[in-house]
């Protein structure tokens, strides 16, 4: 957008307010009005090359129209229609099913695990399968027989 056109657009938000554009020696100027009153902005010819330009330009024209005892209109945000939110927990239809199966509690075995004391000497039980029991966690565990028995490495 031309520098020209981004005042104009600035101008139509105060009522009352109009702009004209001169052009005397390097840089163009617009004449602000308001109430039979004026005063001149000068302008650069070009946008410029950073993004702060055409917004200082605005912020002069507004001091400008503001010293004038001009007043802006406030921009209304949100001029689209409004959308539908989440309807919430209250309105949501929620469809039954089966329950799902519970599964068993994979640390039972091991919550009657009495921790032995360091110097207490540990009976090795044989069961019928002839694999040895005790009181160690392997033991105890359904992995017995996977995983070496602690207490035997211990004595060993």
């Amino acid at each position: 957008m031309k520098p020209d056109d981004d005042i104009r657009q600035e101008v139509r938000r105060w009522p009352g307010a109009t702009v004209n554009f001169d052009r005397t020696g390097r840089h163009p100027r617009a004449v602000l009005h308001f109430n039979g009153r004026e005063r001149f902005v000068t302008i650069p010819g070009t946008p410029g090359d950073t993004a702060h330009g055409p917004k200082n330009n605005i912020a002069i024209v507004r001091r400008t129209l503001k010293a004038l005892g001009a007043i802006r209109v406030a921009i209304p945000f949100g001029r689209g229609r409004k959308r539908w939110r989440n309807p919430g927990v209250q309105q949501r239809v929620v469809v039954a099913g089966e329950p799902a199966p519970v599964m068993p509690d994979p640390w039972e075995p091991l919550q009657a695990v009495v921790q032995p004391q360091q110097n207490a000497a540990v009976e090795i039980q044989v069961r019928q399968t002839g694999a040895p029991v005790c009181e160690c966690l392997a033991c105890l565990s359904d992995m017995a027989g996977i995983y070496p028995c602690l207490i035997e490495d211990e004595s060993q």
